[in-house]
């Protein structure tokens, strides 16, 4: 029985080393670019039951001098930030 908990410890750490690793290698190989939501494109959502809403921001930063525009893939129900707001962050990969 000791045995298969060590096992399940090991395993367990060597998971955990994973994720800390994966967390340095993008802290350390990635910035974070301020960027700030410009509009939202509005997609009604059907289902059986409801129909809803869904907003995917588009979102205005600057990176390397110049001035993007990205459009979001991934939309909520809500919006999480209002127009004109800056959010989080983009992550660029570091030159």
């Amino acid at each position: 029985m000791s045995g298969f908990l060590l096992l399940f410890g090991l395993i367990f750490m060597w998971i955990g080393g994973m994720v800390v690793y994966d967390y340095y290698t993008v802290v350390t190989s990635y910035e974070t670019i301020p960027g700030k939501v410009k509009a939202f494109r509005m997609q009604q959502r059907r289902s059986r039951n409801s129909n809803s809403l869904m907003y995917y921001p588009i979102i205005e930063y600057v990176a390397y001098g110049n001035e993007k525009e990205l459009k979001a893939n991934s939309g909520a129900s809500w919006p999480m930030y209002d127009i004109g707001e800056s959010g989080g962050g983009l992550l660029f990969k570091k030159d």
